[in-house]
């Protein structure tokens, strides 16, 4: 794992803006390491513990997400460790609705629905919880 590790974050620092070259170098990890360990993957170098596709919709690679959810069937409705937010969350958070369009195109609806719940309830608790606390 620590290899995968290794050329991930090479892969995702890299500077290539051009996504036909991130295409055929993320294709060459899948090859070596396997879906199921890049897809079981998280990013450990900051707090939010991303998953592969949540660096692709963080880093607007609208064309790379595409080609990983059609060619290794990728899942959209994994939820990263540090908030919950699953890649269409990540996509409304940072306002891209090309990305969003595609991710809702691909997403489980019964999936969705159920995130944004669970995010709306959650919104209300905390909305909540700050009144009574501001209440003291």
């Amino acid at each position: 794992m620590k290899d995968l590790n290794k050329r991930l974050e090479k892969f995702l620092n890299s500077r290539t803006k051009c996504e036909n070259t991130f295409i055929k170098e993320l294709d060459e990890i899948i090859d070596e390491f396997g879906i199921n360990k890049v897809n079981s993957w998280r990013n450990l170098s900051n707090r939010t513990k991303n998953t592969l596709l949540h660096e692709l919709v963080d880093k607007n690679y609208v064309n790379v997400v595409r080609h990983v959810i059609i060619k290794y069937n990728l899942r959209t409705y994994f939820k990263r460790d540090s908030d919950g937010a699953t890649p269409i969350d990540l996509a409304k958070i940072n306002k891209d609705w090309d990305m969003w369009n595609l991710l809702y195109e691909f997403a489980d609806d019964k999936t969705l629905n159920q995130t944004y719940d669970e995010f709306a309830s959650k919104k209300l608790k905390d909305k909540m919880m700050n009144i009574i606390s501001k209440a003291y």
